[in-house]
């Protein structure tokens, strides 16, 4: 009998051990799954904000690309008369949409963390990355084309600056659009001319073809970037 009292209590001091342990890796593994839901709301908050920060600079720069686009077209259409009677204020604007740019460069941190994080077992947070990733290579696309349209920004700069040394002895011009602006001191008679230089004219079609390029990517990420952001965002605060 004292034998079979020692081997029950053997038994339940073991039961009890054996729980203990299978509660502890339960609760260890409870709170792992808890702190990385915690993390993963985290970064995925830190997506979201990263988002909407590219979507206000994707909105300028569309803005910015559109006015430069309408100028340009305005100046290639311009005879000679209508160019001769332009404001100094409208030859200006116009010399500085010739050489202007608004390439978009996102800013992509938290995305790069997200995607170098490991995945929870969900289909959620699989789906989101998955989401983020085709997001990342469009931002990357467009970067590749808004580098092109700087290329070609710069070439059309040093083919102005020819136009901007007949001001030189005024000075250089103290704006970030020095080149155009040093030009525009020429007035209607410097664009007009400007308008018959072909090699130059031909620069700025080039410039522009590679900036309706830039323009068309950029469009295609601010028409996903405002549904993207509200889905990190509902996610982030599950």
């Amino acid at each position: 009998m004292i034998e079979q009292l020692s081997v029950r209590a053997g038994l339940r001091e073991a039961f009890v051990i054996l729980v203990s342990i299978l509660a502890a890796f339960w609760i260890d593994a409870w709170w792992d799954e808890r702190s990385a839901v915690r993390m993963e709301s985290a970064v995925l908050g830190a997506v979201a904000d990263e988002l909407s920060r590219n979507q206000g600079d994707l909105v300028q720069n569309l803005r910015r690309l559109e006015v430069y686009l309408d100028r340009v077209d305005r100046f290639l259409r311009a005879s000679d008369q209508e160019l001769l009677d332009l404001p100094q204020d409208s030859v200006t604007l116009w010399l500085t949409a010739l050489n202007g740019r608004a390439s978009f460069n996102g800013d992509l941190e938290a995305t790069s963390m997200l995607l170098q994080s490991a995945p929870l077992d969900s289909r959620e947070s699989l789906a989101i990355r998955s989401r983020m990733a085709s997001w990342r290579n469009l931002v990357d696309e467009a970067e590749l084309l808004g580098a092109q349209l700087d290329e070609a920004q710069i070439r059309v700069e040093q083919m102005l600056a020819r136009y901007a040394l007949r001001a030189g002895s005024d000075g250089l011009d103290g704006t970030e659009d020095m080149v155009p602006q040093m030009a525009a001191r020429s007035g209607a008679p410097g664009i007009r001319a400007i308008r018959r230089d072909e090699a130059l004219v031909a620069a700025v079609i080039s410039k522009t073809a590679a900036q309706r390029r830039h323009l068309m990517f950029l469009e295609l990420l601010n028409g996903t970037v405002d549904e993207l952001a509200r889905e990190v965002r509902d996610l982030s605060e599950r």
